[in-house]
């Protein structure tokens, strides 16, 4: 193979690989995702039909509270609220600052 024809070719080969890398990472936080959601719905699906109704979700919401109220008044400051929908440094839980990967 000539060495024109071989960066090309390598190049390609690298593209590829990462973005099957990718599709594991986001095939992983997918497989999560619906194991964590079987879980509550195992917890709070009282009546065993498979949804949540809403005295399950008021439940879900209870058992879920005092984890979001971290001072424990009884009710979410703006600051607890961006902690747990945004984390701790303001961006949307699961996303990246662009052009940054997270490796861990």
């Amino acid at each position: 193979m000539s060495r024109s024809s071989l960066i090309p070719a390598l190049t390609l080969i690298l593209a590829a690989s990462t973005g099957v890398g990718f599709a594991a990472e986001e095939g992983e936080k997918g497989a999560k995702a619906a194991k964590h959601h079987q879980q509550v719905l195992a917890k709070f699906d009282a009546n065993g039909d498979g949804k949540l109704q809403r005295p399950e979700r008021e439940a879900l919401r209870e058992a879920r509270f005092p984890k979001l109220d971290t001072n424990g008044d009884g009710s979410l400051s703006r600051d607890e609220f961006v902690h747990r929908h945004h984390g701790k440094d303001g961006r949307k839980a699961g996303t990246k600052e662009k052009g940054k990967r997270d490796n861990g």
